[in-house]
């Protein structure tokens, strides 16, 4: 009909695509996963040497994460942490998933540093449920409440963006 409007959407912006295009640009990267596993490591090492067990707690995350080498860094810890086995094989996890992955650690060892839990008993019994609570055991073997629903909802009610291709 001359002069009247019809109904289109031609106007309408595509908001799936660009909701596709921000998550792609939001989405954690290596970089964004490394500094995430720094904070946890932080944390982890500082709580463990608190309480006489760093080495033992280094001893589990070589056994339960396969790291190309270990340190009493955090930095250099997470350079080979970052790539190591156990997000590589038989699965290989996301940077959104590991980033994810590495909050649950951060807050479960700022946990035990609230509850100063830093002492040797502590960090003792925490290696071992750390350990349990590896990317590979943690669906059989994890008896933290906390750390497990941190990691369910990592990797089983993850958003898109844990789950995106990697090389995004």
């Amino acid at each position: 009909m001359p002069g009247c409007a019809t109904d289109s959407f031609d106007d309408v912006p595509d908001t799936e695509e660009t909701a596709s295009i921000y998550l792609l640009l939001t989405a954690p990267t290596r970089e964004s996963a490394l500094a995430k596993c720094v904070e946890a490591e932080t944390v982890a090492l500082s709580c463990t040497s608190d309480g006489g067990n760093q080495a033992s707690y280094l001893s589990t995350v070589n056994t339960a994460y396969r790291p190309s080498s270990t340190s009493t860094s955090a930095s250099n810890l997470c350079d080979s942490l970052i790539d190591a086995g156990i997000f590589n094989s038989p699965i290989v996890y996301t940077y959104g998933a590991r980033n994810c992955h590495f909050e649950c650690n951060r807050k479960f060892w700022q946990g035990r540093r609230d509850a100063s839990l830093c002492t040797s008993a502590g960090t003792s019994a925490a290696i071992t449920t750390h350990g349990q609570c590896s990317p590979s055991t943690w669906t059989s073997e994890c008896v933290d409440s906390t750390f497990k629903s941190c990691l369910t909802d990592c990797f089983q009610a993850g958003t898109d963006t844990y789950f995106l291709p990697q090389g995004y």
